[in-house]
């Protein structure tokens, strides 16, 4: 009985625990940077929300635009994926240390598929 206690109480206490850094999805707030390299830690902390509650899934290019903003220039394609800025480190201000990316593979369709997190 005293076990059952211990681990109903871990659960609830695991339950309301939330990541401090974690903030609710705002697309305004997201786009604010209008794609900056510099962004904030603001996007990464909203990322979380982004994608547990899949609001980039099962939309079109233009939908996912008018949520999170166009995707990161390149000059390298990769068939039927778009890169969208989350956060970037530099070192010495001009070196990049970290990308921090949200990679969104389309269907033929141009409907998104797959949407995950994606560093280097």
């Amino acid at each position: 009985m005293k076990n059952l206690i211990l681990i109903l109480l871990f659960i609830s206490l695991n339950s309301c625990y939330q990541d401090k850094n974690q903030i609710p999805f705002d697309s305004n707030k997201w786009k604010e940077t209008k794609g900056n390299y510099f962004s904030t830690d603001q996007r990464l902390n909203m990322t979380s929300d982004l994608l547990e509650k899949e609001l980039l899934l099962n939309k079109s290019k233009s939908q996912i635009e008018n949520i999170i903003g166009p995707p990161m220039k390149s000059n390298v394609s990769i068939n039927n994926t778009e890169l969208y800025l989350v956060k970037s480190t530099y070192k010495e201000t001009v070196i990049l240390d970290k990308l921090i990316c949200i990679r969104i593979v389309f269907n033929t369709q141009g409907i998104s598929q797959k949407v995950d997190l994606s560093s280097n």
